[in-house]
């Protein structure tokens, strides 16, 4: 879990330095494999709980990131939605 842990705060932290369409792309693409990985092991029960907990994190972080890249943040305005006009 520390790795999972390690690569959420480098994401999400070049992600609030410098958010950009093609980061916020790469960054929920990302999560859709990591959370997609998880899903052979969720019929183990040696192993269920940790990822669903590991894919469902990455599932809400993707859905979140890809809404953020739909409704313009980290776009020209610099990543601070002002000057977006509301969706």
């Amino acid at each position: 879990m520390s790795l999972l842990g390690a690569r959420l705060v480098v994401q999400h932290g070049l992600l609030f330095a410098r958010p950009s369409p093609s980061l916020l792309r790469a960054a929920t693409v990302l999560d859709v494999v990591h959370a997609a990985s998880m899903l052979p092991l969720l019929p183990d029960t040696r192993y269920r709980r940790a990822a669903g907990t590991s894919g469902g994190v990455a599932a809400v972080s993707a859905a979140v990131t890809a809404v953020m890249g739909l409704r313009g943040i980290g776009g020209p305005t610099g990543g601070t939605g002002r000057g977006l006009s509301p969706v």
